[in-house]
């Protein structure tokens, strides 16, 4: 029995405005072996659903409508949406399930190494961790398919595991399981004191920050326009909770990062890839889908930008946190000017409040009104009706 009998694997993925990058990311799985591709879409202001008309001779890619279950239960849509995944593709027999974001991809630098083919090797493993490796090396809309990657091994893994297997609990990043054993690409275990959330990260002394042969690659930042752009989004799991119109869970571009490994595709490899997913994109009548897609992602981009100038000092950390390490000009601009006017309102308001205060002290402490107005003064020296205020207050203490 060959490994495509054996097996029946299931990719599933939630997605947001991410019709710019959905057909490389289906067009690179159902390459590496994955026998189905489900995309639960949530909330997209983009052309997703205009792929699902492209692709609807592929039966076996599906996009299904997952707004009703981020309505339903917001904090917890995407674990929900999960479960509900891993149901049906217990119905429809898949053996093995892997999530994944559509920023990331199930690699192998084994280039006659599918999927499937991995599984053969380790028959009696249920659950198997890949670690991430975040690229760092990225151009506005470029490929996974380039002769090196640049990046950094993670402590975070994403996780293919049995469908056939007793599960308590699916995570973002992982599964609890209590009765199986957790398996690393090369097939060694690995384990954690307790099931924590997600069990995300690989601790000590497990984790192994070298090259290794099956990855999942995650594009978490790409260009800095893109990443701008993908700021405009806010936190898909508090959605009843937001307090920020951007995603307040990003802390800087990749400059704040270090310790980056270079990996090498076989070019044969790439050049086949290169051209298959040009067919792909050809034959499915992609191009003018694609450059509508990457028109949003540009028209998001200077969202992001408009909305940096009308913000109030409640996103002044979000904003700064994310925007760290940024280069481009015009962003640049835009924080300088969008930090000046919120500096300034603090002064302003600062200034009020010690006036205001001063006048309440002085009808018991003259001293104490004269001590609080002189800080507001250190802040705006030409205030004049605080110098007329000052000028009282002195003339009250040397009457005494």
């Amino acid at each position: 029995m060959t490994e495509n009998q054996l097996f029946n694997v299931r990719l599933i993925a939630i997605a947001k405005d991410e019709a710019a990058y959905l057909p490389e990311w289906i067009f690179h799985h159902l390459s590496v072996g994955f026998d189905s591709v489900e995309v639960y879409v949530n909330n997209t202001s983009d052309n997703t659903w205009e792929l699902s008309s492209h692709l609807a001779s592929l039966k076996q890619v599906s996009f299904i409508d997952a707004d009703p279950t981020f309505d339903e239960f917001p904090r917890y849509a995407q674990e929900t949406v999960y479960k509900q995944a891993f149901v049906k593709a217990q119905n429809d027999k898949c053996t093995h399930i892997m999530f994944l974001d559509i920023d990331e991809f199930w690699i192998s630098l084994d280039k006659h190494l599918s999927v499937k083919e991995f599984l053969t090797l380790h028959p009696h493993k249920n659950i198997f961790s890949f670690n991430w490796l975040c690229k760092f090396n990225e151009l506005e809309f470029s490929s996974i398919y380039e002769s090196e990657i640049v990046g950094r091994y993670m402590r975070q893994v994403k996780t293919l595991f049995s469908t056939s297997i007793e599960i308590e609990k699916i995570d973002v990043h992982n599964v609890c399981a209590p009765k199986e054993k957790y398996y690393f690409s090369n097939g060694n275990e690995w384990s954690f004191p307790h099931y924590h959330k997600n069990a995300s990260h690989i601790k000590d002394p497990f984790f192994n920050p070298t090259k290794q042969s099956i990855f999942v690659l995650h594009r978490m930042f790409r260009s800095e326009l893109e990443y701008v752009s993908m700021l405009y989004r806010g936190n898909p799991n508090l959605k009843d909770k937001l307090d920020s119109v951007f995603k307040n869970n990003r802390h800087g571009y990749i400059g704040h990062l270090a310790l980056q490994k270079a990996i090498s595709f076989d070019v044969s490899y790439l050049t086949n890839f290169k051209n298959e997913f040009d067919l792909f994109l050809k034959g499915h009548g992609l191009e003018s889908f694609m450059q509508e897609a990457r028109r949003f992602v540009y028209e998001r981009y200077k969202q992001t930008l408009s909305t940096i100038r009308q913000c109030d000092a409640s996103e002044f950390d979000t904003l700064n946190r994310a925007m760290k390490n940024i280069t481009q000009e015009e962003v640049r601009i835009e924080m300088d000017q969008y930090n000046q006017k919120i500096r300034f309102l603090a002064k302003k308001d600062t200034i009020a409040f010690l006036q205001k205060a001063a006048t309440a002290a002085e009808r018991i402490d003259i001293k104490l009104a004269k001590d609080i107005l002189s800080k507001a003064l250190s802040l705006k020296p030409d205030g004049k009706y605080m110098i007329d205020k000052m000028s009282k207050y002195e003339k009250k203490l040397a009457e005494k």
